[in-house]
Parts: C-alpha cells; sequence; structure tokens
C-alpha cells in the first residue's frame, strides 16, 4: 500500500477499491466538505454527512430488494442527493448509471429509463 497527500493536506492510503476509499477519507477527514453549485443555490455538506446519507440511502436500496451488481439509475433532481446515492451504490456493490433528468419531455424519460 503506498499513501499519497491530496491538495487538502490529507493523506489517503491507496486501498483495494472505491468503497474502501470513501470509508477511509470519512474516517480521516469527517469534516471536509463537497460543494454543490445549482443556478440559485449553494449548498456544502461535510464528508460525515454524506456518507450517513448514502448509508440510509443504502439500506433504503437492499430492503427495495437490490443485490451487488444490480444496476441503479442515479436520476435526482437535487445536486446534493446524487453523491450520497453514488456512494451508497459503491458501498453496495451496485452499478451506478447517472443521467440527466428529462422530465419535460415524458416519451423520451420513459424511452431513457428502459434503456
Amino acid at each position: 500500500m503506498t499513501t499519497k497527500k491530496l491538495s487538502t493536506g490529507i493523506s489517503i492510503t491507496n486501498t483495494d477499491n472505491l468503497a474502501e476509499m470513501i470509508i477511509s477519507a470519512v474516517k480521516q477527514a469527517p469534516k471536509q466538505t463537497i460543494t454543490y453549485v445549482g443556478s440559485d443555490l449553494m449548498q456544502t455538506m461535510s464528508y460525515q454527512s454524506t456518507f450517513d446519507d448514502a448509508e440510509k440511502m443504502l439500506v433504503n436500496l437492499q430492503d427495495a430488494g437490490l443485490k451487488s451488481g444490480d444496476n441503479v439509475v442515479l436520476a435526482l433532481e437535487k445536486h446534493s442527493d446524487n453523491i450520497p446515492l453514488l456512494w451508497a451504490c459503491v458501498l453496495g456493490g451496485f452499478v451506478p448509471c447517472p443521467i440527466t433528468i428529462k422530465v419535460s419531455d415524458t416519451n423520451l424519460w420513459n424511452n431513457t429509463l428502459k434503456h
């Protein structure tokens, strides 16, 4: 294993997979933040808060019957929900499939989901 120093000054040890890297980052820097920039607002969430949300989402996905290797469409309107859902997918072994929401065109939206 090798250790790398991030631009924030935090040292991260290389891990075997992305789930381990997320867990390591949260343990080492729980107060480090992610900033979401939208057209009309800016929101900041800590790694720990993001991880807590991801754990809740993971439980919901598992309760819905999803298993490791299943595809999960990431199509949430709030940007601040997408990263916790992405982390939940990684932690649960799901395959995240981010798409852009096209709510105004129902046929296009339905065809995108079918794909």
